[in-house]
């Protein structure tokens, strides 16, 4: 009996030390169960916190967009339609696009290292687009895509002798160009095979010029054609044929009808009769009789000049029948 009282008394402390232990985890346990049944007490407010910062989503949407009359235009195309491009090109330079035309079909490859101005970014893509003979018009704050062969009765600018180096390439224009010596005709009847379907090469003979209609790239590469062609003569001067026996006055129509060129020219009055027109023009070479010196008075190049003077030297010979010709000249009584 004692005994087994000994062994109770030693299970006692043991028993107690288990049910202490047993009490102070329960609280524990609430804890942990208490913080994992609550989560969007304390988790919920951060996630929103990261999502409203304004630093991470700003910067790259300033990149992207870069100014088109700073320089940030820039071109990579490869297999993308000309419907791609022009959508790109009016986002781009927040330009809209008004198609007055049909948008050109096939894709396009051209791709440029370098970052372009909005005027440059324009020459560019007019000339890509030219090759399809269509082309970007700029009016006021719009782009009209229109047909090139529609430019010609558009407001097209307008130059004489030469074009500013501030007119692009991709420009339509026209120009007017009086030519020193060459003659116009020849020259028009070559020039109009360098010039597209939109073009033209107008031969104005009584002011011996050209009217172009072209890009201002095409028209630059006809001007160098010209250039080598209608070179001015250092030697356009003056010279004076006196004359021995013909009359100065009489031989100047003979002259003129045998160097210029005879042109005929109809011309319709007002009661609509068609009449007409005779004259001979010559290019590079005028001349006047002067009655007083009974000469003739040329001002031109030295190869016409030469020619007037073996022409004068042909006819001022005596006349038929005059003592200068050795025939003796019966005297009046």
């Amino acid at each position: 009996m004692n005994m087994m009282k000994t062994n109770a008394s030693r299970l006692i402390p043991e028993i107690l030390a288990v049910l202490a232990v047993a009490t102070s985890a329960l609280p524990v346990h609430a804890t942990a169960v208490s913080a994992a049944s609550a989560p969007t007490v304390s988790s919920a407010p951060a996630a929103p916190a990261a999502l409203v910062a304004p630093s991470t989503p700003a910067d790259p949407v300033t990149q992207d967009a870069p100014a088109p009359t700073s320089g940030g235009i820039r071109f990579a195309f490869k297999g993308q339609s000309w419907d791609q491009i022009l959508d790109y090109f009016s986002r781009t330079t927040s330009l809209p696009i008004v198609r007055e035309t049909e948008v050109p079909k096939g894709s396009v490859d051209y791709i440029s290292a370098r970052a372009y101005t909005l005027p440059e970014a324009l020459s560019t893509l007019n000339q890509l687009l030219q090759t399809q003979n269509v082309m970007l018009r700029v009016e006021k704050d719009k782009l009209y895509l229109q047909k090139l062969a529609d430019m010609k009765r558009e407001n097209i600018p307008t130059f004489v002798n030469d074009l500013p180096a501030t007119v692009t390439d991709d420009t339509i224009v026209t120009l007017m160009l009086p030519l020193k010596t060459a003659r116009v005709g020849p020259i028009a009847q070559q020039l109009g095979n360098l010039v597209g379907t939109y073009g033209s090469v107008t031969a104005l003979e009584a002011q011996n010029s050209l009217i172009l209609v072209e890009t201002a790239g095409q028209v630059r590469r006809m001007l160098k054609m010209i250039e080598s062609i209608d070179h001015a003569e250092p030697d356009n001067e003056v010279r004076f044929y006196p004359l021995r026996h013909a009359k100065a006055n009489t031989l100047i129509a003979s002259l003129s009808s045998l160097i210029g060129q005879r042109q005929v020219e109809y011309v319709i009055g007002a009661d609509g009769k068609k009449s007409k027109i005779e004259e001979s023009k010559m290019e590079g070479l005028s001349m006047t009789a002067d009655e007083r010196t009974n000469a003739i008075v040329a001002r031109g190049v030295r190869s016409r000049l030469l020619q007037l003077a073996d022409v004068i030297e042909l006819l001022d010979v005596p006349a038929e029948g005059s003592a200068a010709a050795g025939v003796p000249v019966r005297q009046q009584p």
